[in-house]
């Protein structure tokens, strides 16, 4: 887990964290960080949180990122008139001052990706029992 809650850091999340490979929890809420969500967040394949909101990001969370297999919670500043980030797989919505408010709105950015691969491995598991026999 990387938890860097409140500690008034700025600038651009590192592009470097994606090197991270075993990273499940990535929370930066709360800090001055600007910029976009960098892709590289997306080749964390152990990730299963992601807190980015009540910072200053901006621009279009990356696709990529929302399909992480493991990845069952995503929180962004993407509430509101003027959401600061536009995300199709966050899980929970927020905004900021003067107002603050979050909202629950599904359960899970990989779900449909998590059921997929379920199935895939089943399917692989009965084949070769099959084979056996």
């Amino acid at each position: 887990e990387l938890v860097l809650f409140g500690n008034y850091f700025a600038g651009k999340i590192p592009p470097e964290v994606g090197q991270l490979k075993n990273l499940e929890v990535l929370d930066v809420y709360a800090n001055f960080l600007t910029g976009q969500v960098p892709s590289q967040i997306s080749q964390l394949s152990n990730l299963k949180e992601l807190h980015l909101n009540d910072n200053n990001i901006n621009g279009k969370i990356p696709d990529s990122i929302c399909k992480l297999p493991l990845l069952t919670e995503l929180v962004a500043d993407c509430l509101g008139p003027d959401p600061e980030v536009t995300c199709s797989c966050a899980t929970v919505c927020c905004r900021g001052l003067p107002d603050a408010k979050c909202f629950k709105l599904k359960k899970s950015p990989s779900t449909t990706t998590g059921k997929k691969t379920q199935q895939k491995k089943k399917k692989n598991t009965s084949t070769a029992t099959k084979k056996k026999r």
